[in-house]
């Protein structure tokens, strides 16, 4: 039992198709299918053919699983799917023993949305077993803090691995004999964790009551820049996120059910403030299960960017970002024409980055001290073009495809990675500008209704003009460039 992989050729997009039989060849129909990558997760169940599609995959490496109601799940990790290539997944499954459970804390209420893995081996009143293979099941519990697990194999041990935010995470040995599985009913107790207590200041040093304290673990960066953003695991662990607590009325706060042996920080933050600076990295244990912080909040700065063209007129559509992806501030419409206004920002050195239609990108560092408005008037550059036509092999146009070009950046440390420099859209008669590039050398790619083309990429330098993309741009592995002499654009 097990996955087979079949790589096959597709006209269009990437997709992944996934079938799932059982041991006599025949598909079950509503099997649960998981896929999950670096920046992708997606769930679908199984048609009456027992195939699940799923297209507009990301190029790149990913993990399926396929579970189903009284057969033992399986998975299948480093699934390669390319752009221009549709993958065909294959699942048998063996025969399993159901179960269920549920997962309560110390108090005997349920705990939702906690993870829980059937991993393969374990002891059981003095049974033992080792099996070397992926996890029996994964899921996550109810609001009622029920679980269910497909199947396990009949006589196999599973440790049951579960995890939740603000508990020690369990491990309980169950085994299937006979048909059913022991022990019967099985209810998991998770042990609460420690405490973070503490007060929080306003800038004039008085208790600030009403303010959200975010508590993070100390090892992710994303979190540490950005609280607010949610996060699934690539293992499919679930969501880490902030813990939240909110200060009383004489400012002091408790932030309960923090997991012992993590690593944390905390902040405060509150509008029309700026964050506190972090708490000091603080772990709780058994031994030690309170602590306590006090957070300061800062006086708020202000940044308002306003955007010009080469004549003086205000550019109005734009996006203005402060900081990076996942950690940073965003703004696409104006307070006023060309006028993008930042609140409650922090003290501190951040990235302005500036784009807009037809103009050259910007990038600015600016240095704000606590509480001042800072006021940054841009004049944008139209910059170079890359102008052309695209047709099929026949020489005919080919309108509604957007042609992107990207450009080679390099980052401080030293990195160098393709960034989107601009696109455009063919019209009626195949023909496309992309404007607002710097001069130098960038790649063109094709993409048709959101999927990338399997056409390769162009080379070309910016600014160019009279471009003839040209080639069987439907099933083709490369375009052809093209620049005749006589060319009709």
């Amino acid at each position: 039992m097990g996955a087979i992989l079949i790589l096959t050729h597709a006209l269009f997009l990437p997709a992944l198709v996934v079938t799932v039989a059982d041991g006599r060849g025949e598909p079950i129909a509503g099997a649960e299918v998981v896929v999950w990558g670096e920046e992708y997760y997606d769930r679908m169940v199984t048609d009456a053919e027992g195939r699940a599609r799923f297209p507009d995959i990301p190029p790149g490496a990913h993990s399926v699983a396929a579970a189903a109601e009284s057969f033992v799940g399986e998975e299948q990790h480093d699934v390669d799917v390319a752009a221009g290539a549709e993958v065909a997944l294959h699942f048998v499954l063996e025969t399993g023993v159901p179960f269920a459970g549920r997962v309560v804390d110390g108090e005997g209420e349920p705990v939702a949305e906690a993870y829980v893995e059937a991993t393969a081996g374990g002891t059981f009143e003095g049974y033992g077993e080792t099996r070397m293979r992926a996890p029996y099941g994964r899921t996550w519990t109810g609001m009622d803090g029920a679980f269910r697990i497909g199947g396990i194999p009949e006589g196999a041990v599973s440790t049951l691995l579960v995890r939740a935010e603000g508990f020690e995470e369990a491990r309980v040995a169950v085994r299937a004999k006979g048909g059913a599985v022991r022990p019967s009913p099985l209810t998991i107790v998770l042990s609460s964790g420690g405490r973070l207590l503490g007060l929080v200041l306003g800038p004039d040093g008085k208790p600030a009551a009403g303010v959200a304290v975010l508590v993070v673990p100390a090892a992710d960066e994303d979190l540490r820049r950005n609280p607010h953003i949610s996060k699934w695991s690539t293992a499919r662990e679930g969501v880490t996120q902030a813990i939240r607590g909110t200060s009383g009325p004489d400012g002091r706060f408790a932030v309960k059910n923090l997991a012992f042996g993590t690593a944390f920080v905390a902040l405060a933050e509150a509008p029309g403030f700026a964050r506190s600076v972090e708490s000091t990295v603080f772990t709780l244990d058994g031994a030690h299960p309170d602590t306590e912080v006090v957070l300061a909040l800062r006086r708020a700065a202000t940044i308002v960017v306003t955007l010009a063209d080469p004549e003086g007129a205000p550019v109005s559509e734009a996006q203005v970002r402060i900081g990076e992806h996942m950690s940073g501030y965003d703004r696409d419409e104006p307070d006023a024409p060309g006028r993008f206004r930042f609140r409650d920002m922090p003290p501190g050195t951040h990235e302005l980055h500036v784009t807009a239609t037809g103009f050259v990108a910007r990038d600015e560092t600016v240095v704000l001290r606590e509480g001042e408005t800072r006021e940054i008037a841009l004049a944008l550059s139209r910059g170079e073009s890359i102008e052309g036509v695209l047709v099929d092999e026949e020489g005919e146009p080919v309108p509604g495809v957007t042609i992107r070009a990207e450009r080679t950046v390099t980052t401080s440390e030293g990195w160098t990675s393709q960034a989107e420099a601009g696109r455009a859209e063919t019209d009626e008669k195949g023909r496309f500008a992309i404007r607002g590039l710097v001069p130098g050398p960038h790649v063109l790619q094709l993409f048709a209704k959101g999927f990338i083309l399997p056409a390769g990429e162009v080379k070309v330098d910016a600014p160019t003009r009279d471009l003839k993309l040209a080639g069987a741009w439907l099933g083709a592995l490369l375009l052809r460039l093209m620049v005749p002499e006589d060319a009709d654009l």
